[in-house]
């Protein structure tokens, strides 16, 4: 049904000057507008006479448009040399636009909601440089309930999403196949392809994470670059931490608080042990086995005993050694071991220094048990 647009807002506009009980009234007939002397608006519609509003479009009809407001653009002038004219048109800025005003005076205190020619939508203020489709002034609000609702809003300045839905994650669904890629708990959790959270944790993740690097810091040490664990891939993968001289990375068993291991900022290495003193790199409490252990020591071997220009002491000479130290030349002392330990790798060299001299020794010995053999016989 279609009625003219100067008539509707010639009654419209009429219809705000009388007061509730001075009404317009125009004719019931086809055009469907009507007003009613005990009403206080105008009603347009078939056969409709008591309008709710100062304006109540009304059908029975469930398809079509309720209400279709319609404008066209309109010739302002010609200009141009004769032959070569250009023609101007207007157009007006809105199709809609409807302003609540305080005390009677446009101004900050007004709330304005308009639709212009392009169908961009504005609600709650009006601003000539707003370029999105729908403008709304602070929040926006989604309802399915008065309980269940979805809300953006930038009241306060910082920008905000809201949502309420008692017991449910909010989810970010892909459309063309229904994926959950991401979902947001009740108590802050983040979940990446699942929505089961654990309670001591905040991110989840279902699958694996990729990261130009990775960097796990107390909350207190954010804005600093101290006690921090990270890891990183540069020319080579690595695993990262700054702490302070007395700490250690540590590799802590859950179930029972035990620490095996133990790195040191200085590039020890404890096993079941903090106990770093002296200078060593590797501290054991408690046995090692290995199938094999090779130790490489920068000292030459100790095959210079062979050497002709080697000093080998006499036999004499290690007896009064012996009798004055109380164990042999160049081999450390039992107090000596139980101060420092021993040194396998120097050790084993000691003892086949000793083993090298005493074949030494036993082949001295062999030529004069020889000498004497032949003079006897003579």
């Amino acid at each position: 049904m279609k009625h003219n647009l100067t008539t509707l807002v010639f009654a419209f506009l009429v219809t705000g000057v009388f007061a509730q009980n001075e009404m317009l009234s125009l004719p019931n007939g086809s055009s469907g507008i009507a007003t009613t002397t005990s009403g206080y608006g105008v009603a347009i519609g078939p056969g409709f006479t008591d309008p709710e509003g100062r304006l109540h479009v009304y059908t029975e009809s469930n398809n079509g448009t309720a209400l279709f407001l319609e404008t066209k653009s309109g010739e302002q002038a010609v200009i141009g040399e004769e032959g070569d004219p250009t023609t101007i048109f207007t157009n007006p800025d809105f199709f809609i636009r409807a302003r609540r005003v305080s005390h009677q005076l446009p101004g900050p205190g007004s709330v304005e909601f308009s639709v212009d020619v392009n169908g961009k939508i504005q609600s709650g203020f009006y601003s000539a440089g707003i370029t999105d489709q729908l403008a709304v002034r602070n929040n926006l609000g989604i309802y399915a309930s008065v309980d269940r609702k979805l809300r953006f809003d930038l009241t306060n300045g910082s920008a905000k999403m809201f949502w309420e839905s008692p017991g449910d994650n909010f989810e970010f669904v892909n459309a063309d196949n229904s994926t959950v890629a991401l979902q947001l708990g009740e108590m802050g959790e983040v979940g990446v392809n699942t929505g089961i959270f654990s309670d001591q944790h905040k991110l989840h993740v279902e699958g694996g994470a990729l990261a130009d690097y990775n960097v796990v810091q107390p909350a207190v040490d954010w804005d600093t670059g101290d006690n921090y664990l990270g890891m990183y891939f540069t020319d080579n993968p690595e695993l990262r931490w700054n702490s302070d001289a007395t700490s250690y990375f540590e590799f802590k068993a859950a179930d029972t608080g035990e620490v095996p291991l133990r790195l040191s900022s200085e590039g020890k290495v404890g096993i079941n042990t903090d106990c770093f003193t002296g200078t060593h790199s590797l501290y054991i409490e408690g046995s090692a086995i290995a199938e094999e252990i090779f130790v490489q020591l920068k000292s030459a071997w100790c095959d210079y005993v062979f050497a002709d220009d080697y000093y080998l002491r006499p036999l004499a000479e290690v007896e009064d050694y012996i009798k004055e130290n109380g164990h042999l030349p160049n081999i450390p002392s039992a107090a000596e071991i139980e101060e420092t330990g021993i040194p396998v790798g120097e050790m084993e060299r000691l003892l086949t220094e000793k083993v090298e001299e005493l074949t030494l020794y036993v082949i001295e010995l062999k030529k004069e048990i020889d000498t004497l053999k032949e003079e006897i016989k003579d």
